[in-house]
């Protein structure tokens, strides 16, 4: 049965958009050794995903005609998945979506989280996704980190404007756990000294960087007292970050937060 709806479809590869009349269309995406992903519109109101091993079927309504389906790599692990919109806000500015991850063998799960997909990027060095939320006359900066155990994402910070700013773009800063319990909350006021959002400093001689949040991890490349990063995540005593000098390749990793302020 697979095999004689393949040979209907238009087999490509993962592409970022994916419009409700392709999706009418039906597609197909190769996903894995012997894993293809064919999303198909049935009965005008429902979408299709199946692998051969997996199928699930979900809600769709094709209220944004350019942006039904999003494929790409949502959890970095090389293999395509797909987010079907669940919902727009803002007249139609934020698109939201939730992902279905593909397994390597075929398997499909559905993340627990909804995602704006309409405003943001997916960026494979940090492993983050992330993007702008319209929320009235500005935008919130919602980032979206993978859990510890690598299957699904969840929200680890969020940014916003500030209800006790100074200044028309200084920012509160949530970093989160995958429960959503706040970790911790940071003003930053990007008018003054010209701090950009979400930088901290270093503060000590040489702060190594770590493949884990682990002690045993730390590699060879390090930063020094006075550069600055931007912290993406928080789990416990560490600190994902994102170092990017003036010139050269940015740098991810681990920093033990007591080297950092």
């Amino acid at each position: 049965m697979l095999l004689t709806l393949l040979t209907t479809l238009a087999v490509s590869a993962p592409a970022r958009e994916v419009s409700c009349a392709a999706l009418g269309r039906g597609m197909a995406f190769a996903a894995a050794p012997g894993v293809t992903l064919t999303l198909q519109r049935v009965g005008g109101g429902r979408l299709r995903l199946s692998t051969g091993r997996s199928t699930q079927t979900v809600p769709i309504d094709c209220f944004n005609e350019n942006i039904q389906a999003v494929v790409d790599d949502f959890n970095f692990d090389g293999v395509p998945d797909v987010a079907v919109p669940t919902g727009v806000g803002y007249m139609g500015v934020n698109v939201f979506a939730r992902p279905y991850f593909v397994g390597r063998d075929g398997t499909l799960r559905a993340s627990t989280v909804e995602v704006e997909v309409g405003n943001s990027r997916l960026d494979p060095l940090t492993r983050t996704l992330s993007g702008g939320v319209k929320n009235g006359p500005a935008y919130d900066i919602d980032t979206f980190c993978l859990t510890p155990d690598g299957r699904d994402l969840y929200l680890c910070r969020e940014a916003s404007i500030s209800s006790q700013g100074e200044a028309a773009d200084d920012h509160d800063v949530r970093w989160l756990d995958p429960s959503g319990r706040v970790l911790l909350t940071r003003l930053f006021r990007p008018a003054v000294r010209g701090q950009r959002l979400e930088v901290w400093q270093v503060t000590v001689p040489r702060a190594y960087f770590h493949a884990q949040p682990v002690a045993a991890s730390r590699r060879r490349a390090y930063i020094v007292a006075g550069d600055r990063v931007e912290v993406l995540e928080l789990r416990g005593t560490w600190a994902r970050v994102i170092y990017t000098p003036k010139t050269g390749q940015s740098t991810a990793g681990w920093l033990r937060r007591s080297d950092l302020r």
